[in-house]
């Protein structure tokens, strides 16, 4: 059915043509794409029957809408996941990892096909990691070994490059910013496929996976401007002490000499910081001596993840940004 829905725009156009009181009345028949009827003129049981008509005609597009999303969600599914969706019920990663059994050995890595590179992959070396130009798929760590033949991809200058040719704004991010997130997603992505290595095995971590989740965190954080939590609370418009959950990337351990018991003999001492990070941004942080316990005894380890409250922000009275040079 041909809708015709009266706006302020069609009114003011029909007000027009009605001039000198020519026309009283203008045809708000749904036939006629060309005559509309002035709000003013619109009796109650038109409007009405005109607004029903628009909601009969909203709903079938949105659930036309819906059911070609459920195709396309369960299609890609199926390939990423390789798991049974006939009921099109999305899986949390929850779910998903009580279905999966623990297979982080790395043994079953191996068996299920996680390349060396993948499994030595850290927070640390993330920013070396360079992909195959060809395939996709990680290759080596540049600076560690001789580069394999072939071209590669996954430096900071290629992404740079790749967003300002995709069109995206280049006031807008530096390549600071690509470095910075490279390097948590890189992680983040390796990490997932050594975790669910049957279902994500060579086919996670890929240079692709990396440049969507680079655009989509440019469109979130720069073009919507949401900042990420770690981010918030350096700007200092966040409150450190609120409740947050922060992921271990590092551990550092740092030894210091100091004066000892008897005369003349220095005693050593070492100190346990922790860097963490929502994902987006990392913040290093010093923990007390109940935390170093934990940390020493492997209760805390990289990749474990903190409830952390109360926390408290040293070292400037006024808010810093992360990609700043001077943090």
């Amino acid at each position: 059915d041909h809708i015709n829905i009266v706006t302020e725009s069609k009114d003011k156009a029909a007000a027009t043509e009605c001039f000198e009181g020519q026309i009283n009345h203008l045809s708000s028949s749904p036939f006629n794409s060309n005559a509309y009827t002035p709000l003013n003129l619109v009796s109650r049981r038109d409007s009405l029957q005109s607004e029903i008509k628009s909601k009969r005609l909203f709903e079938r597009t949105v659930s036309t809408k819906k059911g070609m999303h459920k195709t396309v969600n369960s299609d890609s599914a199926s390939v990423a996941l390789n798991a049974d969706i006939s009921n099109s019920t999305k899986v949390t990663l929850r779910q998903l990892a009580e279905r999966c059994h623990m297979e982080t050995e790395w043994d079953n890595c191996k068996e299920a096909g996680v390349s060396d590179v993948v499994l030595k992959l850290t927070s640390v070396n993330a920013l070396k990691l360079r992909f195959s130009e060809d395939e996709g798929l990680p290759s080596f760590f540049f600076g560690q070994r001789a580069a394999p033949c072939g071209n590669h991809v996954g430096t900071v200058d290629d992404i740079y490059t790749w967003l300002v040719d995709e069109g995206f704004d280049e006031s807008l991010f530096t390549k600071k910013w690509v470095q910075n997130h490279y390097r948590w997603i890189v992680w983040k992505l390796g990490s997932m496929e050594r975790r669910f290595p049957s279902q994500l095995s060579g086919r996670y971590l890929t240079y692709q996976h990396v440049l969507l989740q680079m655009k989509s965190r440019y469109e979130k954080e720069l073009c919507n401007a949401k900042r990420p939590s770690v981010r918030k609370i350096l700007n200092r418009d966040v409150s450190a002490g609120a409740p947050i959950v922060l992921c271990v990337a590092q551990i550092l351990r740092f030894r210091s000499k100091g004066n000892g018991q008897e005369p003349g003999k220095s005693k050593v001492t070492e100190e346990i910081r922790l860097e963490l990070t929502d994902g987006w941004y990392g913040v290093p942080a010093v923990i007390d001596t109940i935390l170093q316990t934990l940390v020493a005894n492997e209760k805390i380890r990289v990749g474990s993840k903190l409830l952390i409250c109360n926390a408290q922000i040293s070292g400037s009275d006024e808010g810093v940004d992360p990609l700043d040079e001077s943090y």
